[in-house]
């Protein structure tokens, strides 16, 4: 939800749609084969300034557990099938939860850039990895886009509206991307 918050701002648009990755073997015929199944999901959470992070928060996770009952169904396939033009998926967001949240690993906050970063398939790739005593934020982009300046602007934003948030969940949206008075 904050992520979506942050785009909404970056980009003067109420609704952006982001994907998530499902990674789930539901299917009985999946369950004896070998291999990583992951299928993208599209979430469109419609930000309205006006409204509370907590107010946001809770329809954006209605949204996406509505959203994950239909993890089983690669979109791709079926639109496809159905002659569909594929959305496109201007940011992809992914919480990565592998087992190290009991570690203390987070140094204050440090910003870095590595010239030789993974490529990525959408312009912005956020992966968030939780921790003890924080999170930690990797952002994929593509370089065609985006200068490294840039990208670290947006992450200072991204940071600013994730400590506003930690501090008052129920500030308006509004309210979340200002600096600290």
């Amino acid at each position: 939800a904050a992520f979506n918050i942050l785009l909404s701002h970056i980009t003067y648009r109420d609704r952006i749609p982001v994907g998530i990755p499902a990674a789930a073997r539901q299917h009985w015929g999946l369950q004896n084969i070998i291999g990583l199944f992951v299928n993208t999901l599209i979430l469109h959470g419609r930000v309205d300034a006006k409204e509370t992070f907590n107010q946001f928060l809770a329809q954006y996770q209605a949204d996406a557990l509505n959203a994950l009952e239909y993890q089983d169904f690669p979109l791709e396939v079926i639109f496809a099938e159905l002659k569909i033009k594929y959305p496109e998926i201007s940011a992809f967001f992914n919480m990565l939860n592998i087992g190290t949240s009991a570690e203390e690993r987070i140094e204050p906050f440090e910003s870095y850039h590595i010239e030789d970063i993974q490529e990525t398939k959408f312009p912005i790739h956020c992966y968030i990895t939780e921790y003890k005593n924080g999170i930690q934020v990797e952002c994929h982009y593509f370089r065609e886009l985006f200068k490294p300046g840039t990208i670290e602007k947006i992450m200072g934003i991204y940071k600013r509206i994730l400590e506003n948030i930690s501090v008052s969940p129920n500030k308006k949206i509004k309210d979340l991307v200002k600096k600290k008075e």
